[in-house]
């Protein structure tokens, strides 16, 4: 299985025209900043679109890489897996635990101690057997855990993982609700052709933000056969809502690993967002995949001909690339994204709200019969 470069980029383009003063302060601006060591280079500024269909401006591009550049992601990446003395684990990662890593439905006034011990029970291990914060956010939960509704109905589809439903909804047009009056496009999202994604049947979505908290690992949310995967190269910013609301486009910004596969009515394609500090997506269909590297163009910079990488040859894994709703297929550090695009009969209903907090494996919406 080996990955190879669809197209690779040899110049950025800056937009001199009606933006050129902004441009040049920036400029200045970018120069004094690689002085301090955070390498941001005057190449990396771009203005998406003109007028009002600009995703983004050049001050604030410049903005958010100045305080979430790549470099500082794979800085943080690195120290949350550096491996902590023994003696250390336990005050480090129960101070965690007891303040953020908790349910507050579940564990809501109770004490320090009694949020470890719920904690290990849930988890099978103790505080002690985690070597590094890295490995402590990536835990695994018992597989009695793991309870996925539907398993036996072809036409539901379950959340892939714990987190809150940011948004959701049908499909009409190329461009799609991020957050409130924020949009993305659905195109620029998958690397698509979105006259491709509009057939007979209906085009759905729905996107759903892990927080710190959560689970960080992510299931199949359907039967599906896994057609091939694609790496994006793209920057690290941080994917909350306070970001997300005010940075259109922000999905086909980041960084991103696209799964391309089927499902009982069609395409289903499940996306996993990078965000700050998650300097390593990993999918288990996929061993060599690696994420936030040196030396990647940045596809969004380039008009999407920066750095992608497919692979689609799963002979080698152990299910070849099909998966039973509820298997593992990966998982990522800290808090991220993982956004749902897939085909559906016209009668698909979601069975979610907006700000909904998900269970893993409970059902978000299905196909009527």
């Amino acid at each position: 299985m080996g990955p190879h470069d669809i197209k690779k980029h040899t110049d950025y383009v800056l937009p001199f025209d009606s933006n050129i003063g902004l441009a040049c302060i920036n400029e200045v601006l970018i120069c004094n900043v690689s002085i301090l060591g955070l390498n941001i280079s005057k190449l990396e500024i771009v203005v998406f679109g003109e007028g009002d269909e600009a995703g983004i401006c050049d001050s604030t591009i410049f903005f958010y890489k100045s305080l979430f550049g790549r470099s500082r992601s794979r800085f943080l990446g690195k120290l949350l897996n550096i491996n902590l003395p023994v003696p250390l684990r336990r005050k480090i990662f129960g101070f965690l635990v007891n303040n953020y890593l908790y349910d507050e439905h579940s564990y809501d006034g109770q004490s320090r101690e009694d949020k470890i011990k719920q904690f290990e029970e849930r988890h099978a291990n103790s505080l002690d057997s985690y070597k590094s914060i890295g490995e402590l956010f990536t835990r695994s939960i018992r597989p009695s855990d793991i309870q996925f509704q539907g398993l036996d109905d072809p036409n539901s589809i379950s959340s892939p993982c714990e987190g809150r439903v940011v948004e959701f909804g049908e499909i009409y047009t190329d461009k799609c609700v991020q957050v409130k009056s924020s949009t993305f496009k659905v195109s620029e999202l998958l690397q698509e052709n979105f006259g491709s994604l509009i057939d007979s049947s209906s085009l759905f979505y729905v996107t759903i933000y892990l927080s710190p908290k959560d689970y960080h690992r992510f299931h199949s949310p359907s039967d599906i056969e896994i057609k091939n995967v694609k790496h994006i190269s793209g920057e690290c910013f941080p994917v909350f809502k306070g970001i997300a609301s005010k940075l259109n486009n922000l999905f086909s910004i980041n960084e991103r690993v696209v799964i391309n596969s089927r499902w009982e009515h069609g395409k289903m394609y499940i996306i996993a967002i990078a965000a700050h500090g998650v300097s390593d997506i990993k999918l288990f269909c996929v061993p060599n995949l690696q994420t936030n590297q040196r030396g990647f163009g940045l596809n969004y910079l380039t008009g999407n001909n920066g750095k992608i990488v497919e692979y689609s040859n799963f002979k080698s894994c152990t299910n070849q690339g099909n998966y039973l709703k509820g298997e593992e297929l990966g998982l990522f550090n800290l808090g991220s994204t993982i956004i749902l695009v897939f085909q559906a009969p016209k009668d698909y209903k979601f069975t979610v709200d907006r700000g909904e907090k998900l269970k893993l494996g409970q059902i978000i919406g299905k196909v009527s019969n």
